[in-house]
């Protein structure tokens, strides 16, 4: 018996870690991918030595992602932002960053507020079932309002969520206890390591098809599944995972029913970002800052990594969007606002600057309303076909969910191609 041959449909960071873990499971995987080039959100522009991505991005060192680039032995290096020297801004005011597990007043906290931010850290440490069945605005219930809204911002933070009654609370709090374990901006920018993934992928005999988009996945009399592709092309695989966005997977297979609600019931994270490629910082004092009563962020993540030539910078100021939001030109005023108050003068050092409005940073997240979940990898109504992404399974958020789903598919679809089971038991890595 030849090897399994497993459709891989979408080049991003799903997409490869997918085709890595079957080639290295024994399967035969083609991997497809619509545009030129691999990497899809976690691409990377280089212009005059600084490296922008699509928006402010940050690698979880305890989540599913970094274990798997360490798996495929792809090595990526940064420090993370220094959030207790850095700044909260609150009722537009910079004050000192409310440092985290202590019981020190900072204003604008009182030290009640700061005595039940400590209580609090504490019991998430200690309680890893806190926030179970509720939202997050019920399991910050009882907290003095200002100590809820430190938490609130931080959890903002680290989901990129603006949404206390729609997120999940377990989910939430997971996710910050995940970020308090370390992260880091990368040096050279996400680039990094999809140029790591893309030659391991090359390195693991994947087959590789850039440009040639997947119009539609049938099934064969005899059970295979046949992949057309816009260029007339067309072949039979054992199986195939759709490491793709939702909507563009419901138009490849839109004989599911199972992914059809599936796609229905996802909501995308957004935000909108300024991006700016500065020759030289206005302001060294002011590095990290978050919003804590408007849902604000400006980091300047070159001063954590490689990313801007000597003497330049590469500042990120963003708007979370509330689930739902879209996307409004008028809020960059407001974003300029942050940068006018913050790094004064930026305008006139401005090299590059890079305009983002409604970005998805991710295609879902743990809902509140949905018990916590999103899209199944397996779909039951379609044998042979696993979905991926970070849309997808009950592992991590954001580009962790994206690496733990594209593991499991990948496990599946192997299996599968073994013995015909569809089961899975969902949970990544």
């Amino acid at each position: 018996m030849g090897k399994p041959e497993i459709a891989v449909i979408g080049g991003g960071i799903a997409g490869m870690i997918a085709a890595l873990e079957v080639a290295r499971l024994g399967g035969s995987p083609t991997l497809y991918e619509a545009t030129p080039k691999l990497g899809g959100r976690a691409q990377t522009r280089e212009l005059e030595g600084f490296y922008l991505n699509q928006g402010p991005h940050a690698l979880y060192l305890a989540g599913a992602l970094c274990a798997a680039l360490a798996d495929f032995d792809v090595k990526v290096s940064g420090r993370g932002p220094d959030l207790p020297n850095g700044l909260a801004v609150w009722s537009g005011a910079a004050h000192p960053f409310p440092l985290r597990r202590t019981g020190r007043s900072h204003d604008p906290l009182d030290a009640a507020d700061s005595q039940a931010l400590a209580a609090f850290f504490t019991d998430m440490a200690n309680d890893a079932h806190l926030g179970v069945g509720v939202s997050l605005r019920e399991a910050l219930n009882g907290l003095p309002a200002r100590a809820a809204m430190v938490i609130a911002a931080l959890v903002r933070l680290s989901t990129y969520v603006d949404g206390l009654d729609e997120i999940d609370g377990k989910a939430a709090l997971d996710q910050l206890r995940l970020s308090f374990a370390g992260t880091i901006y990368v040096d050279g920018g996400w680039r990094t390591l999809v140029e790591g993934l893309t030659l391991r992928t090359s390195q693991a005999g994947v087959t590789i098809k850039t440009g040639d988009r997947v119009s539609s996945l049938n099934r064969a009399d005899d059970g295979s599944i046949r992949v057309e592709a816009r260029s007339g092309s067309v072949r039979t695989f054992s199986a195939a995972i759709l490491a793709v966005p939702p909507h563009a997977a419901q138009k490849m297979l839109p004989t599911s029913q199972n992914l059809t609600a599936a796609v229905a019931a996802t909501c995308p994270v957004r935000l909108m970002s300024l991006d700016l490629a500065l020759s030289q910082l206005p302001n060294p004092e002011a590095t990290f800052a978050l919003g804590f009563d408007e849902p604000t962020y400006l980091s300047v993540h070159s001063d954590r990594a490689a990313l801007a030539p000597t003497g330049g910078a590469l500042v990120h100021v963003a708007h979370y969007l509330r689930p739902g939001e879209q996307a409004n030109p008028d809020l960059f005023a407001r974003i300029e606002g942050m940068a006018d108050s913050l790094q004064p003068g930026w305008r006139s050092a401005v090299v590059h600057e890079q305009r983002l409005s409604g970005a998805t940073v991710a295609f879902d997240f743990p809902r509140f309303e949905n018990g916590g979940t999103r899209a199944k990898v397996t779909l039951t109504d379609s044998p042979g076909v696993y979905l991926a992404g970070d849309w997808v399974g009950d592992t991590g958020m954001l580009a962790d969910a994206a690496a733990a789903s594209a593991y499991c598919a990948a496990r599946s679809a192997y299996r599968f191609c073994c013995d015909g089971s569809s089961t899975t038991s969902e949970s990544g890595t």
